[in-house]
């Protein structure tokens, strides 16, 4: 589910968000880093005795206790987890009800809500307010279904983009060099957005190549028809396919995460695979094995930790 909170207009509920944010506002309109204080302090008490959530490590023993994940928040952008419509519904009206006391409301109108190897139906309310299910939703700019649906959106954001500097491109007192700067720049930074976590199937390799070597040939007056390879597009452009920047990007992103402490969520859950395996409809590929394949494991033989002792190792991490 995600959910979007907007603020009650009334005096009172001023009065609560300041008190729970220790005063740390003094104009009437709550600020980015003040509101995230707000809807972090809300989470923790609607949750608090609770076991909302999705179970993603179940309980081993007294020393390894069960893990759960419940939300993902960035500002007052809420991405909330349940592993059951019914639960669901008991989360979404726990967390309305603390939000209310601190001067904040779920915005109905914005908020959606995904569901996964079973029924959407009764739909999920607030107040009698049904949420609209979707098949798919942007969550900090991106679609989270598959990353082969989000690369159809970055694709055709680039190719705006690149259309409003046709003029730019096509000049021919312009060298390919300046050209190359200005579509790194201006179009693979909005293509590639959010790649790092991408899983790239062969059909995703393929489109995310041919999106610029497209480019290229606009670039350099070139043809379909004048039958120029691939290759020798790469060497005018002085450039290689785009997916070997890609997987650079994501082995960077991954390395990132690995070095953090073992208690940090982003690295608990950066190699993560659902121990039920893949439902029906999802991606075929994890991100685990996806990585195993770029570190040339075909075979799908490295394990989480063997991965975090490689990403330790500069020489061999690359």
């Amino acid at each position: 589910m995600l959910v979007e909170w907007k603020q009650q207009n009334t005096s009172s509920s001023h009065d609560q968000v300041e008190t729970l944010s220790n005063k740390l506002r003094e104009a009437r309109r709550v600020d980015l880093a003040d509101e995230w204080l707000v809807v972090d302090y809300l989470l923790k008490k609607a949750t608090a005795g609770l076991d909302f959530g999705v179970v993603t490590h179940p309980r081993r023993s007294r020393r390894y206790l069960a893990k759960q994940l419940n939300d993902l928040d960035f500002a007052d952008d809420i991405a909330l987890f349940e592993s059951t419509l019914p639960r669901a519904q008991a989360q979404l009206s726990k967390t309305a009800s603390v939000a209310e006391g601190v001067g904040l409301i779920i915005n109905v109108p914005k908020t959606e809500y995904i569901t996964s190897h079973c029924e959407p139906s009764p739909s999920l309310h607030v107040h009698g307010s049904p949420f609209k299910h979707v098949t798919d939703f942007k969550y900090l700019g991106s679609m989270v279904a598959s990353s082969a649906t989000d690369l159809e959106r970055r694709k055709a954001l680039a190719w705006t983009t690149f259309w409003k500097l046709e003029q730019l491109w096509r000049s021919p007192s312009l060298p390919i060099i300046t050209k190359m700067k200005l579509f790194n720049t201006t179009c693979i930074t909005v293509l590639l957005y959010r790649c790092e976590t991408w899983v790239i199937s062969k059909d995703m390799e393929s489109k995310i190549n041919a999106i610029v070597t497209s480019c290229y040939r606009i670039m350099l007056s070139i043809k379909r028809t004048d039958n120029v390879p691939n290759a020798t597009i790469y060497t005018m452009t002085n450039s290689n396919p785009l997916v070997e920047r890609v997987r650079t990007r994501q082995l960077k992103f991954l390395w990132y995460i690995l070095c953090m402490s073992d208690d940090e969520p982003a690295k608990v859950y950066a190699l993560y695979t659902p121990p039920q395996g893949r439902r029906p409809g999802r991606q075929r590929t994890s991100y685990q094995t996806d990585i195993q394949r770029v570190l040339g494991d075909s075979d799908g033989m490295l394990r989480p930790d063997q991965i975090a002792t490689l990403a330790h190792d500069h020489s061999k991490w690359k």
